[in-house]
């Protein structure tokens, strides 16, 4: 007896395979503008004739003009920064902070800040500027 071997033809479906990574892509590439979108606070520094360029990597924090806060990127609640701030004292006791204020920000919202750093003994504290133009 002879048995007869039914062929088995696997065949993938490309145009459905093509779309789903093409749906893939543009879900990727969506959630990444909007996560930069996200976090980018829009500040716009004032200008210094005496601006020194930092050549080491420290903990920066930003504050818009209408009062957002972010910390290295990340936008962070007034109540969170604090705790923030107190694990950082707790991991580097040395780490220089970087205020980004904007340049219309109220100044007592940039004491605020730099009250808390001082409340964790968090000393080396420095503000961000552009160069002055000519």
């Amino acid at each position: 007896m002879a048995t007869r071997r039914k062929s088995m033809d696997v065949t993938m479906n490309l145009p459905s395979l093509v779309d789903v990574v093409f749906l893939l892509l543009i879900f990727f590439m969506l959630t990444t503008t909007f996560s930069k979108m996200l976090t980018k606070l829009d500040v716009k520094l004032p200008e210094s004739r005496a601006v020194v360029e930092q050549k080491t990597k420290n903990t920066i924090i930003e504050i818009a003009e209408d009062g957002r806060l972010a910390i290295d990127g990340n936008l962070i609640s007034l109540e969170d920064l604090d705790r923030k701030l107190g694990a950082l004292a707790q991991e580097k006791p040395d780490e220089t902070i970087i205020i980004k204020a904007d340049k219309n920000v109220i100044y007592g919202k940039v004491i605020e800040i730099m009250g808390i750093c001082k409340s964790y003994n968090l000393n080396k504290l420095g503000m961000a500027a552009l160069e002055q133009q000519s």
